[in-house]
C-alpha cells in the first residue's frame, strides 16, 4: 500500500510540475523537469537529450534563479557523458 501511495505522489507531483511548466515557462519548473530526466526520477525515463535541452532552456534565460545552477548541471553532463 506504501509503495502505491508514494508512486500516485510522484506522479502528482510530476504532474503539477509540468502543468506549471507550460503556463508560466519558469526557470524553476524547466530546471526540474531537466533534473527529473537526468536522473530519471518520478516516473520520468531517463533520457539525457532532453535534460539538455531543458537545461539550455534555463540557461538561455538572463538573470533568472537557477541559471547558474542549470549552467553547471549542464557543463557535468556533457563531462559524464
Amino acid at each position: 500500500m506504501r509503495s502505491v501511495c508514494l508512486v500516485l505522489l510522484q506522479r502528482v507531483f510530476y504532474a503539477v510540475v509540468y502543468a506549471f511548466d507550460i503556463r508560466s515557462q519558469a526557470t524553476l519548473a524547466q530546471y526540474t523537469r531537466a533534473r527529473f530526466y537526468q536522473s530519471g526520477t518520478y516516473s520520468v525515463p531517463q533520457d539525457y537529450q532532453e535534460a539538455v535541452y531543458w537545461y539550455k532552456q534555463v540557461a538561455a534565460h538572463k538573470g533568472s534563479d537557477g541559471v547558474s545552477d542549470a549552467q553547471l548541471d549542464l557543463g557535468n553532463l556533457y563531462y559524464a557523458v
